[in-house]
C-alpha cells in the first residue's frame, strides 16, 4: 500500500490491518512499519543525502551542461568536528535545456517556495519562465533550510549567475523581506515587483471586502 501511495496516512493503514487481520495494531507499530516500508522502497534517508555527490555527477555525465552546486558545513559531533565528514546545507541545480529556453520566453522570472515533507523538512525553491503562449518552463531548482536572507541569496546570486544573466529582467516574488534584501544585496538590475494574487489576499486579511480585492487584482 506504501509503494502504491507514499503519502498514505497511518489510520488507514490501521483500518486496513483490521480489516484484514481482524487485528487492532496501535497507532505507533503502524507508523514505525510504514517507515521502514518507505526505507525498503526509497531507501534509507541518511544515505540518500550521503548519495548526493554521485546524483549530480550522474546529471552532468548524462546531461552535460547541467548546473549543480552543493553546499556542505563541518559535520559535528559531541561538540567536535569530524574530519572527512560534511552535512548537507545547500543544493542548486538547472538543467541545460531549461537555461538555453529561457532565451526564448519573456523577460519575467518568478520565484516561490514550497515546504518539503518527510523526515527532514526544508524548502524547495524554483524559479519559472513563460514563453510566449504561456506554457511554464522551470529553470531552476534549489533545496535549502528555510526561506531565509541566507537560503535565498545561495539561490538567486546562482540564478543570476549561471542561468539568466541577461540584463533588466522582471522577478516577481513574494513581498518577504529576506527576498528583498537579498536583490539590493545582490545589486543585479532587476526590476522587482510582486505576486498580485499575494499582494490581493492581504488585502483581503486587513479589509475583508470581495468587491474591493477585484479591483485591486484588475489595477495590478
Amino acid at each position: 500500500m506504501v509503494k502504491q501511495d507514499s503519502t498514505i496516512s497511518v489510520p488507514v493503514l490501521v483500518a486496513h490491518i483490521r480489516s484484514k487481520y481482524t487485528y487492532t495494531t496501535t497507532y505507533k507499530k503502524a507508523w514505525i512499519a510504514k517507515q521502514k516500508a518507505i526505507e525498503m522502497i526509497y531507501g534509507n534517508w541518511e544515505d540518500s543525502y550521503t548519495e548526493l555527490p554521485r546524483w549530480l555527477l550522474a546529471f552532468q555525465t548524462y546531461l552535460p551542461g547541467t548546473i549543480t552546486d552543493i553546499e556542505t558545513v563541518p559535520f559535528i559531533k559531541d561538540g567536535y568536528v569530524v574530519l572527512g565528514k560534511a552535512t548537507f546545507k545547500h543544493l542548486f541545480w538547472s538543467f541545460k535545456p531549461c537555461i538555453e529556453g529561457f532565451s526564448y520566453c519573456k523577460p519575467v522570472v518568478s520565484v516561490d517556495g514550497t515546504w518539503l515533507y518527510g523526515k527532514y523538512r526544508g524548502i524547495l525553491l524554483i524559479a519559472m519562465a513563460q514563453d510566449g503562449k504561456n506554457n511554464t518552463i522551470p529553470l531552476a531548482y534549489a533545496i535549502v533550510e528555510g526561506e531565509t536572507s541566507d537560503a535565498w541569496f545561495f539561490f538567486l546570486q546562482r540564478l543570476r549567475l549561471w542561468v539568466t544573466p541577461q540584463p533588466d529582467l522582471c522577478l516577481i516574488s513574494d513581498r518577504y523581506e529576506s527576498i528583498k534584501s537579498v536583490v539590493r544585496r545582490l545589486n543585479s538590475n532587476w526590476h522587482h515587483v510582486f505576486y498580485i494574487r499575494h499582494i490581493a489576499q492581504n488585502f483581503m486579511r486587513t479589509f475583508k471586502n470581495t468587491e474591493m480585492k477585484k479591483k485591486v487584482t484588475n489595477m495590478g
